[in-house]
């Protein structure tokens, strides 16, 4: 999912008893190089992937 603000969508997300795992992370190579993403789990196991494009 991309967002515009990587650490409120984090906290959004967690918020409403998502778990992030761990901290955002660039993207090493390729044509999302730079790009944070972050990952955050539901309850009921549902991963969704958070990506804040580079400005």
């Amino acid at each position: 999912m991309q967002v515009d603000d990587i650490d409120a969508a984090v906290a959004l997300c967690q918020r409403h008893g998502w778990q992030a795992q761990g901290r955002p992370q660039p993207i090493p190579a390729g044509p999302f190089a730079g790009t944070p993403v972050m990952y955050a789990v539901a309850a009921d196991g549902t991963t969704i992937a958070l990506m804040q494009p580079p400005i």
